[in-house]
């Protein structure tokens, strides 16, 4: 890189680059942008659910868009396991009162099924291994 100096009226700073140098910082820059869109995940739609497909190639299902009484957790969605139940992903639905939860899933994200206000039954699998707080509430207040 070179520093030349324009007049001493001026005083402005010219940059001048190399041919080596100009493609060295586009290369950064498209790395730079490469990067940034390979971390960008994507809402994928299928039934009565969007999901998303994380770096292990498994689904979380992001959002309940169904307006169904009853719904079964699928096992697969679009030929990706479904390991998770998004934050939120059922947040103030109204109309469902029953939701069971298929083995493939072993999270269930944080407010899941916050104000569900009519949901009364949920059937859990056994392969559960992470349940964020609202569901815990939920069955404690399903069992009395």
């Amino acid at each position: 890189m070179l520093k030349k100096t324009l007049g001493k009226a001026s005083k402005k700073n010219v940059i001048i680059l190399s041919m080596e140098e100009v493609i060295m910082r586009k290369t950064i820059a498209f790395s730079l942008v490469l990067l940034l869109l390979s971390q960008l995940v994507f809402a994928l739609k299928s039934g009565d659910f969007e999901y998303e497909i994380h770096d292990k190639r498994e689904a979380i299902i992001t959002k309940f868009i169904g307006n169904t009484e009853s719904i079964e957790i699928p096992s697969v969605i679009d030929n990706y396991p479904v390991k998770e139940i998004g934050e939120a992903a059922f947040l103030g639905n109204t109309s469902l009162f029953f939701a069971k939860i298929s083995k493939s899933v072993d999270e269930i994200g944080k407010s899941a099924f916050s104000g569900c206000t009519a949901l009364d039954t949920v059937i859990l699998s056994d392969n559960l291994t992470k349940i964020n707080d609202f569901l815990t509430i939920a069955v404690i207040y399903l069992l009395f």
